[in-house]
């Protein structure tokens, strides 16, 4: 959201443009937080990995597509797929949940005890 509000703001001329130097460090630091919070989901259902797992994909080919647009459009098409997987587990979470049941499967952990 604030990468998008920061566009916004960029696009309305209320601030300067972030040169693409700043928005790369800006994304590979997000895909290194991703990324070890990725080892930390392989503890909980495949689903939520699977979330992390194509985040830190995606802040990574964001970061190249600063300097690439192919890659910036596959980094677009990869980040539907992230939402896709997210909405998917969220849906799951709640239904299953509220159904104290597993309706909609997000699958055992990778790392059990």
């Amino acid at each position: 959201m604030a990468v998008a509000l920061m566009v916004l703001l960029e696009n309305i001329g209320a601030i300067e443009a972030v040169p693409r130097e700043g928005m790369a460090v800006l994304f590979i630091a997000w895909g290194f937080f991703t990324a070890y919070a990725t080892v930390a989901s392989l503890k909980l259902a495949k689903g939520v990995t699977g979330v992390f797992v194509t985040l830190t994909i995606l802040f990574f080919l964001l970061a190249i597509g600063e300097w690439n647009t192919t890659v910036h459009k596959i980094a677009g098409y990869e980040g539907i797929v992230t939402a896709l997987i997210a909405w998917y587990c969220s849906a799951a979470i709640l239904i299953n949940t509220v159904f104290n049941r597993d309706v909609l499967p997000l699958g055992r952990p990778i790392v059990e005890e």
